[in-house]
């Protein structure tokens, strides 16, 4: 029986299809599993259904360290001296010709993280660190970058057409309806001001809109946010939407991007990738020919890569519904008006009652706000322990 990476697609690399249509291919049943799972998820992160970005932040959180992983190792690979061998020149200069200015997303994810929390640089990259640390399957697929890329190059393909260009196709409809949330909603206020506003350096206001319902929560979220802009110096709607993560500083807002990376993978595939392969003395494979293009085990090797990044993220998007207690199925059914299954009760239940003991407990410690951490430092914010949100699947700043 395969693995879940294996390639189970039965369609090879031939001269007929390029590797872009060969991963698109083999990796079809896991691409339409994860659009789907996170289509549906994607309105219980939003408004109405959601009070706040808390379930937004939490999946970047997830996501950052993701593209950072493999964005470093394709960045080492190219200073490496080690790469500018013979037998890794022809991949050094593949690679090359792939890394594109402006396709990098790790700096535009901490640029929306630090704006969606109101959080210095430095605590971001805390945070980041810890959820790397309290999530086991990230933690597993950096792992798996690192070891991977580092035995094959090569593979690193694989994330810049998987990871690159989904931001061009599912990525768009996120920014959609990303950029519909209305800025007079309490989704684009800064979490740390919506937490403890003294904790962003923002003057202390009382509000009760995180034991409000209904119309009194709206009007607390409103309140909140007229005084965030009054704080900032902002006039009224000009609050801005941190969504850097899906816009790209070219003319053609990075279709251009798009464009030239797939053109150039086609070059690096084309006219015969189907060139012979050899393996030398160290186990690597070589071309037997000079031009720059990847051989036939190469593109195998980046196909089954591809489908184990979607297999990662799938396990990702699963663990994420624990972290944030998404509880899509409830949400889903009460939509659509069809009961819950008895299992699914259950399991409802049991992650409400697993929120209310962790609140309950949260609510004992209290909140650490302004002060040092336990050697006597402030984390660079004047904030040693925070939790950003009011709602469920709030995320802790401690």
């Amino acid at each position: 029986m395969p693995s879940k990476t294996e390639d189970v697609s039965g369609t090879p690399v031939t001269p007929d299809n390029s590797l872009g249509d060969a991963i698109n291919k083999a990796t079809r049943t896991v691409h339409t599993k994860l659009n789907t799972l996170i289509i549906q998820r994607l309105a219980l992160a939003l408004p109405p259904q959601a009070e706040d970005s808390s379930n937004y932040v939490e999946g970047l959180l997830h996501i950052t360290p993701i593209y950072t992983a493999f964005e470093t190792a394709w960045q080492a690979f190219l200073d490496s001296p080690e790469s500018k061998e013979p037998r890794y020149s022809r991949i050094h200069s593949i690679l090359s010709e792939l890394h594109l200015p402006g396709l990098s997303r790790s700096a535009a994810l901490h640029r929306d993280l630090a704006s969606l929390t109101g959080g210095s640089p430095d605590l971001v990259t805390e945070k980041i660190a810890e959820a790397v640390a309290e999530s086991s399957v990230v933690a597993a697929f950096i792992a798996h970058i690192k070891s991977a890329t580092a035995a094959k190059p090569h593979v690193l393909v694989a994330y810049g057409f998987v990871l690159y260009m989904a931001i061009f196709s599912g990525g768009r409809f996120i920014r959609a309806s990303l950029e519909r949330v209305d800025r007079a909603s309490g989704f684009w206020v800064p979490l740390l001001t919506l937490a403890e506003p003294e904790a962003a350096g923002m003057p202390g206001r009382t509000y009760a809109f995180a034991l409000e319902d209904g119309e009194g929560r709206i009007e607390a979220q409103e309140r909140r946010r007229r005084d965030v802009l009054q704080w900032r110096g902002e006039e009224e709607g000009e609050m801005a939407r941190p969504l850097d993560f899906f816009r790209f500083d070219t003319p053609a807002d990075g279709e251009d991007l798009r464009t030239a990376f797939k053109a150039r993978l086609a070059q690096f595939t084309a006219p015969s990738p189907l060139l012979p392969t050899t393996t030398t003395d160290s186990g690597n494979a070589s071309s037997n020919s000079s031009e720059d293009v990847l051989t036939t085990q190469e593109q195998d090797d980046i196909t089954q890569e591809a489908q184990a990044i979607f297999v990662f993220m799938i396990r990702v998007v699963g663990e994420l519904d624990e972290v944030c207690g998404t509880e899509y199925e409830e949400a889903a059914a009460r939509a659509s008006g069809r009961p819950l299954s008895l299992r699914s009760r259950d399991s409802v239940v049991v992650e409400k009652e697993k929120r209310g003991r962790l609140a309950a407990a949260a609510a004992g410690a209290g909140r650490r706000v302004g002060g040092a951490n336990a050697n006597g430092n402030s984390n660079g914010n004047g904030v040693s322990g925070e939790t950003l949100g009011a709602g469920k699947g709030a995320v802790r700043f401690t």
